[in-house]
């Protein structure tokens, strides 16, 4: 009888196998139905999963690339900083000139070409900031497509877009570009700072912290 009743339970389980969820809450046995509940996938609390610039479409990266500096993803449509602020721009400016001047930087450059600058200024300025992330990298074809893609891939976090190179000294434009030319200084005057922190050997026994830290 034991046998018989487990052969039984066997074929059961095989039929009910091959049936879809809302053919099991159809199916009736003993009198009873058989409710299968169907369980949708949670979505991560950290949103939906992003996929990386340069990947094959459809691969999935669990997690978002983020700036070295500022900490956002690169997909951020919102910029947080006040670009319309004037003391704001003219922080960047100063920023952007003391970078400049103390890295040899042989063009002419001062506030008030950096108030309002010429699409050949923008362009020297940019060329010198790629090479000093890496020497051989260079501007080949059209300025106003070869630029966003660069900035994209040095992780920029915010989009850049082709219509404002075409104007470059534009009210509507530069205050944009000259955010993302003092992003790129902040960045590698921070690596810079950062290697040569790491070249100094530290020691243990002195009282004097000020080398594990530095001002950004």
């Amino acid at each position: 009888e034991e046998a018989k009743t487990g052969r039984e339970m066997n074929a059961r389980r095989q039929t009910l196998g091959g049936l879809s969820a809302s053919q099991l809450n159809t199916r009736t046995a003993n009198g009873g139905a058989v409710r299968v509940e169907t369980v949708k996938k949670r979505t991560s609390l950290a949103g939906p999963i992003s996929h990386e610039v340069g990947t094959t479409p459809g691969r999935k990266n669990g997690s978002s690339r983020r700036s070295s500096i500022f900490g956002w993803s690169q997909a951020s449509k919102v910029d947080p900083r006040p670009l319309n602020d004037k003391q704001y721009l003219n922080s960047c400016i100063r920023t952007l000139i003391t970078y400049l001047s103390t890295h040899g930087y042989e063009n002419a450059v001062s506030p008030k070409m950096l108030m309002s600058p010429t699409s050949k200024d923008f362009v020297h300025i940019v060329t010198f900031l790629f090479r000093k992330v890496d020497s051989s990298l260079k501007i080949v074809g059209k300025m106003e497509e070869e630029v966003p893609q660069i900035f994209k891939k040095l992780k920029y976090p915010f989009p850049m877009s082709r219509s404002s190179l075409y104007a470059v000294g534009s009210p509507h434009s530069w205050p944009s570009l000259l955010a993302a030319l003092t992003w790129l200084a902040e960045l590698l005057n921070y690596e810079e700072k950062a290697a040569e922190i790491q070249s100094k050997p530290f020691d243990f026994e002195s009282d004097d912290t000020s080398g594990l830290f530095f001002d950004f």
